[in-house]
């Protein structure tokens, strides 16, 4: 079966997309402020991946036990079927995110890929990536994850001028990335990206329009530029407030970002996100479903799920993470907060949980409209009328949001509506109009920060 073959139906409905997260990295970059750290053992990598493999089970045991309650069948009966696959909904895709994923051993990386497939039904196209930086990605590695079932590589590069990797705080050397691209490709490896970053301190126009020819001279099949962000954590944070670093002028920031956007038009690429380009048909399957309201189930150290129209995130604390899985429960912040009701139910789980919690709809909705805005078809109407019952224009009738497309800023079809180039640069205030009364925006964060990689 194809992905195809499964519209969604609804925000909870159509494939699932699975993250895994693995938090190790060599040495934490200036900039980073993702969930991420150095291992504090040798083994730690290790044994992570094995909470992470039973972890999926308890997913697997517990949503099968819930199908079997709304079904009739005994909770015992389902439970002992739980290798035979999730379900109801199919997986076509699966993403091991970071941190550094290429840190970890390969017969780790394949053992969670296993368990995947014992655990969720993949589909047979299903795109499986995983996030490399050049220092760890081997021959052997590269040729171990191909073999294995791994179809998509993303490079985290940032950078190949020696004095941008310096300022950055990355490991790896020019000479290092540019080999473990041509490593990928000799591999036999199809589908690559390739990660950049730009507008950091000191950096310049002239470094940039550099970088961009370099790698475009390598024909990754995606590239993602993102402008340095200051994450609360980071050292560059720290310096910044301390006063020891400037940042480009948000002028020249802007510049840079429009510099990368006409260069890599030129050269054929799909600006199909606003800091994601692609070859034809190399858009990334799975952070689409962070940006279109399609469900995926977040698995390790601080991962976030959108399951069954409910929002929940794991334990970023790896003793309360390791605990909960010890005690054979879901390592969720939420659940744990209802411990006494969960205890009383018989299924425990992020399917009870999610029955219990479900995002209001008005905040589905919301969060729809800005990270739709984010890619380059935007919001449309049919797709927002069949996933939430109601009609795009009754609902944010009262919402002031012509005035952008007064100004130029947005445009509107009969299909539906979406920035303008001039829009991007003020995409923030837009998508800002469409959150209603006091709507979180802890989703539009995620999806910002899951696809700043």
């Amino acid at each position: 079966m194809t992905a195809e073959k499964h519209a969604a139906a609804g925000t909870s409905g159509g494939p699932l997309g699975i993250y895994l997260h693995i938090p190790f990295c060599e040495r934490k970059c200036r900039y980073c402020g993702f969930l991420s750290f150095v291992p504090s053992a040798a083994d730690q990598p290790h044994r992570y991946a094995q909470l992470l493999a039973e972890e999926m089970k308890l997913h697997a045991v517990q949503a099968r036990a819930w199908d079997a309650k709304t079904a009739g069948e005994t909770a015992t009966d389902a439970c002992g079927r739980h290798a035979k696959g999730h379900g109801r909904q199919p997986v076509d895709s699966v993403f091991f995110g970071g941190g550094t994923p290429s840190l970890l051993a390969p017969e780790d990386l394949l053992m969670l890929l296993d368990q995947v497939r014992r655990c969720f039904p993949l589909t047979d196209d299903c795109e499986i990536t995983v996030e490399t930086n050049p220092e760890s990605l081997t021959r052997s590695k590269i040729e171990a994850l191909l073999a294995g079932g791994v179809n998509r590589f993303s490079i985290g590069m940032q950078s190949l001028r020696p004095a941008s990797l310096a300022v950055l705080g990355r490991i790896h050397d020019r000479e290092r990335a540019l080999r473990a691209y041509r490593d990928l490709r000799e591999a036999g490896a199809a589908n690559i990206n390739i990660d950049l970053m730009f507008a950091y301190p000191g950096h310049q126009a002239a470094a940039w329009q550099e970088d961009l020819k370099e790698v475009v001279a390598l024909q990754p099949d995606h590239i993602s530029a993102y402008s340095l962000q200051l994450e609360e954590g980071s050292a560059f944070y720290r310096d910044y407030k301390a006063g020891r670093i400037d940042l480009p002028e948000d002028a020249q920031e802007r510049a840079m970002y429009h510099q990368a956007c006409r260069f890599l038009a030129s050269k054929g690429y799909a600006h199909y996100e606003i800091s994601n380009w692609a070859a034809q048909g190399k858009a990334c399957r799975h952070n689409m479903k962070y940006w279109r309201m399609r469900p995926f189930l977040g698995l390790g150290l601080g991962a976030s799920s959108f399951y069954q129209s409910a929002r929940y995130r794991n334990f970023a604390d790896p003793a309360r993470y390791e605990k909960a899985l010890l005690l054979e429960r879901l390592p969720i912040e939420r659940i744990e907060e209802q411990a006494d009701a969960a205890a009383a139910d018989p299924l425990p789980g992020l399917c009870v949980a999610a029955a219990r919690n479900p995002e209001p709809l008005w905040i589905q909705e919301d969060i729809y409209c800005m990270t739709a805005l984010r890619t380059r078809r935007g919001i449309l109407y049919a797709e927002f009328s069949a996933l939430f019952g109601e009609a795009f224009a009754a609902v944010y009738d009262a919402v002031d949001y012509r005035r952008w497309i007064a100004q130029g800023f947005l445009e509107e079809t009969e299909q539906g509506l979406a920035l303008t180039v001039a829009g991007i640069d003020r995409s923030n205030e837009i998508m800002a109009d469409f959150l209603r009364e006091s709507a979180p925006q802890s989703h539009a964060a995620e999806s910002e920060r899951r696809t700043r990689r």
